[in-house]
């Protein structure tokens, strides 16, 4: 087996100074008659449109079916952003919902609120989604819509970069969301694009409300692209009959209209991330030749052709790396070419994700899509991961493109590498030395995955594959362990506010009082935090719902309505000082050491000796909260603006 030692090369041949998370080709264009760089210009919207005009579908949701009917009926196209397979919106559905010009986006895994999940959680949600819904359709995804609409969290300032990082790190590059895209210092310039987003009812139809919104975006044009070149009509398919054929009448108003580019978000992303990362370069050494450096396709997600607008008189002839393209015309003197893709870039046939979790170190799996053909992923004792692949083909492989996509904790995120030349019965391997480790307490907690993404090329058929690890590094030490409150807190709840009594809970502040509720019911039982929620949720969050038999079915009387949650933690102050507590949700009742505090203190503080104590307080859903999803909520305890730490 030939080892090859650390890559760092460049996919197609060059990594766009612009943006090292581009990988770029280069193709060779002659205009005739010749003409300058000047006169040649990168249209913002494919084929010189004014507009791309798309829909955005959220959530594993069965009438997504029966939207995407609309769709195809009606000549608009758009995207499904999915969760994890399961009954509600299998693999089959998901092959159909990305037919008749439609396309699947990723939605997370589980559609949890991304701000209280685990840097190391977030990576797994966003890039596993990615990874198993591309291999159920063969098709990449390239666009992600937040569950529940949520990317920040004052409470936890490193939540949105860590998120932006997760998408970057999982080859993302655009988002539905307007204000994550362009309000972000944290995603890399030119990477990104979103759009304007247009509501015409999740349940009910508002037509006036519909038209009068494009009405707005299109009369004032400049105003709308600067957020971007696309409109974009969503959210939800929760329509009734009824109002998805009121849906349907009102979309076939802006339908067939010249000034529109219909496309889905996966198009317009692939199609804006080639326009921002394009350069066209005069070649010196003969007029009217120009190298055009663009994206290639495994990182645009789709084969949309850039369009170039060249002013001037008609070009006779325009030639792509020798192939003839078409001329026609935008406006006066003012002529458009689309430049389609060349040299064997083309979109992947198949979509194949191997997974090394239960597998033996050095076991390698054999493709099912190419049948000789077998990889392994591995991490070495020294850290270092390891990916091969061995050809048992009978055809020599010419080239195999990888990327690694590593969990956040790492300080970089991606790695590139390439295998050429792998010859029938050749086995090579890649070793990838991961680089550096984060540090703080919020990178040390979870588990995650390490993902290889390869391209390659069989006998002509283009292939995309996933290998993935799971991986526990790195471990939090015993010190950061005492920092967690997620895993030493105690929940009871929810319960009535009108009916609860507080006094019964002071007593058991006492540091010594064995922590009993001394009820049968229950709502009143306390939990902790289980394996799963330590490797989900963050650190600082508190896991409220409790997996004891009857507790949801309690609970859920309690959906959208008054609720508070009994909280319990023991604590360690590392000198006397003033306690302050921070909490998502507002503190109600409070009690320490046996003795009840005045509400106010959690925030103003409250003065401790150095040594062990106990908290008890009530929280306040403030009539929010519901049952179907976990929703953990912010707290921690601190003095001097350090943590403490939980007994």
């Amino acid at each position: 087996m030939l080892k090859i030692g650390v890559v760092i090369l460049c996919l197609g041949g060059i990594v766009s100074s612009a943006n090292a998370q581009v990988w770029t080709f280069v193709q060779n264009l002659i205009i005739e008659p010749a003409v300058t760089s000047d006169q040649i210009q990168i249209l913002p919207v494919f084929d010189g449109k004014d507009w791309a005009f798309t829909t955005r579908w959220d959530d594993n949701n069965p009438n997504a079916l029966n939207m995407h009917k609309i769709m195809v009926e009606t000549g608009i196209k758009g995207s499904f952003y999915l969760n994890a397979t399961g009954r509600l919106m299998t693999a089959d559905n998901a092959r159909e919902l990305s037919t008749g010009g439609c396309s699947i986006g990723g939605h997370s895994l589980h559609h949890y609120w991304m701000t209280t999940l685990n840097p190391n959680a977030i990576f797994t949600e966003v890039l596993l989604n990615r990874i198993q819904r591309e291999a159920e359709t063969n098709k990449p995804i390239n666009s992600f819509a937040f569950p529940f609409g949520t990317y920040w969290d004052r409470n936890v300032p490193m939540a949105q970069p860590d998120i932006s990082d997760a998408l970057v790190h999982s080859g993302y590059h655009h988002s539905v969301y307007s204000q994550f895209v362009k309000g972000s210092h944290y995603l890399p310039e030119n990477l990104f694009s979103t759009m304007n987003q247009i509501v015409p009812g999740d349940r009910k139809i508002k037509a006036d409300k519909f038209r009068e919104s494009i009405k707005t975006i299109l009369d004032n044009p400049e105003k709308y692209k600067e957020i971007d070149y696309s409109i974009s009509l969503g959210v939800h398919p929760w329509q009734s009959p009824e109002e998805l054929q009121k849906l349907k009448n009102l979309i076939k108003e802006y339908a067939g209209r010249d000034d529109f580019w219909y496309c889905t978000q996966t198009e317009f992303a692939a199609y804006r991330l080639s326009a921002k990362n394009t350069q066209i370069m005069t070649n010196n050494s003969k007029v009217g030749t120009f190298s055009i450096t663009r994206p290639v396709i495994d990182c645009t997600g789709d084969d949309v052709s850039l369009s170039l607008a060249i002013a001037g008189k008609k070009p006779n002839k325009i030639t792509l790396d020798g192939q003839n393209l078409d001329v026609s015309e935008l406006s006066n003197e003012l002529w458009l070419v689309n430049l389609p893709y060349t040299q064997n870039q083309v979109m992947p046939k198949h979509i194949e994700w191997l997974d090394f979790n239960e597998q033996q170190s050095d076991q390698l799996l054999e493709s099912v899509e190419n049948p000789g053909l077998s990889y392994g992923l591995k991490q070495t004792s020294s850290g270092d991961y390891e990916v091969t692949v061995s050809n048992k083909t009978k055809f020599t492989i010419p080239t195999v493109n990888l990327i690694l996509r590593k969990p956040l904790f790492y300080t970089e995120g991606l790695d590139q590498g390439q295998i050429t030349q792998l010859r029938p019965g050749e086995v090579k391997t890649l070793t990838f030395n991961p680089g550096g480790i984060r540090d703080g307490i919020r990178y040390r907690q979870g588990k995650s995955i390490v993902a290889a993404e390869l391209s390659i090329t069989v006998e002509y058929v283009p292939s995309r594959v996933y290998l993935t690890l799971e991986i526990n590094d790195p471990k939090a030490h015993d010190i950061q362990k005492e920092k967690m409150i997620r895993d030493y807190i105690a929940v009871a709840g929810p319960v009535d506010p009108k009916m609860f009594d507080f006094n019964t809970f002071i007593p058991l502040s006492n540091v010594e009082a064995d922590l009993k509720t001394g009820s049968d019911d229950v709502l009143l039982q306390w939990s902790r935090a289980d394996e799963f929620v330590a490797n989900t949720f963050a650190h600082d969050f508190v896991y409220p719902f409790s997996l004891r038999a009857g507790w949801f079915k309690a609970a859920s009387s309690f959906a959208n309505k008054p609720a508070w949650f009994v909280v319990a933690v023991d604590f360690q102050m590392p000198h006397a000082g003033k306690l302050i507590i921070r909490c998502q949700l507002p503190v109600k009742n409070l009690a320490i050491d046996g003795k009840k505090k005045p509400v106010n203190a959690a925030n103003s503080g409250v003065q401790l000796a150095k040594g062990h104590h106990r908290l008890i307080a009530t929280v306040d859903t403030q009539g929010g909260l519901v049952f179907y999803k976990v929703k953990p909520f912010f707290m921690a305890l601190t003095v001097d603006g350090e943590s403490v730490s939980y007994r």
